[in-house]
């Protein structure tokens, strides 16, 4: 079982793994669309949240990347 410090024990497996990437993911993803839209904070958060999700979609192919945040950084 995976532990993230933030949110206790988490769920086992791929799943368990990306709660734990997910805190360090988001200001990535939120950097590219915050300087993106020119420091628009909304559309920033709308960025995050969506390439997250693709990344959380695609987690089982891309947890073995050897850099998951370019990954998410290229997606965002």
């Amino acid at each position: 079982m995976v532990r993230s410090p933030q949110h206790g024990p988490a769920c086992t497996g791929a799943a368990g793994l990306f709660v734990v990437w997910f805190s360090r993911l988001l200001p990535f993803a939120y950097n590219v669309g915050y300087r993106f839209s020119g420091h628009n904070p909304t559309f920033a958060e709308d960025v995050a949240q969506e390439s997250l999700t693709r990344a959380y979609a695609s987690w089982n192919r891309i947890r073995t990347h050897p850099n998951i945040e370019a990954w998410v950084t290229t997606t965002a």
